[in-house]
């Protein structure tokens, strides 16, 4: 997004998510405007790509090149760092400022980690940051702040039970993270079955994954740590 002509206007996300909806709503059999399967959403960004006067309904190259980041998994330095990017849905969330593109949410937490944490520079600009440059840095960070380990069998076996759920249209932290843990955690734990006793994953289609829990939310985790955790994950 720091190549020129690569930003995206509001007009355009607007765009992105018109056609994503248009595209994926019903594919989990009800059309009700939230993208209730994800996971199965294989829009393809080149089909919005300017064939004649750049316009709000369509991007250019740079543009298509600047989306397909928010959604394509990447790495960086070298595939040291990975990034499973974004699921499709959501790119108007409300409220704004949790949108990818232009909202302050993911400016903040990405942007000033970046400036503050890893180049330790209050003016240093985030998009310049080369992160091949700061590996040492990044590495004491990974150690310092990620909770990543799938082998809780200490954890199971003081008798502890993990609910896992996340907003599907969570724009600051991707789901994927936490698909990606949850199938670790299954295989640490010998498979499914095991699993299934002390860990259940939620998936949570059109929203966010906010820092209140609503009444239904309070109510599922009393329910489940109540008792044994009932069969399966919950997905989506």
């Amino acid at each position: 997004m720091a190549k020129p002509g690569a930003a995206l206007s509001k007009a355009k996300v607007q765009t992105i998510a018109n056609a994503v909806m248009a595209q994926c709503d019903g594919l989990d059999g009800l059309k009700d405007n939230v993208i209730g399967r994800p996971d199965l959403c294989t829009f393809n960004l080149s089909a919005l790509k300017c064939t004649g006067a750049e316009s709000d309904s369509c991007l250019t190259p740079a543009q298509l090149e600047s989306a397909r980041t928010m959604y394509e998994p990447t790495s960086v330095a070298g595939g040291r760092y990975t990034w499973p990017g974004f699921p499709f849905g959501g790119e108007t969330v409300e409220p704004a400022r949790m949108q990818a593109w232009g909202g302050s949410g993911p400016t903040l937490l990405g942007g000033d980690f970046m400036k503050y944490f890893v180049a330790q520079s209050a003016s240093a600009d985030p998009l310049q940051i080369d992160p091949a440059q700061y590996t040492s840095r990044l590495d004491y960070l990974v150690g310092l702040i990620d909770a990543v380990d799938p082998d809780l069998s200490q954890f199971r076996a003081h008798g502890g039970k993990l609910l896992l759920w996340h907003g599907m249209t969570d724009w600051l932290i991707t789901p994927h993270n936490t698909t990606h843990y949850y199938d670790k955690v299954v295989a640490s734990a010998g498979g499914q079955s095991a699993a299934d006793q002390f860990v259940e994953y939620y998936q949570r289609p059109g929203w966010i994954t906010a820092s209140t829990a609503s009444v239904s939310d309070k109510a599922l985790t009393r329910s489940i740590w109540s008792g044994p955790c009932s069969t399966g994950s919950k997905r989506a």
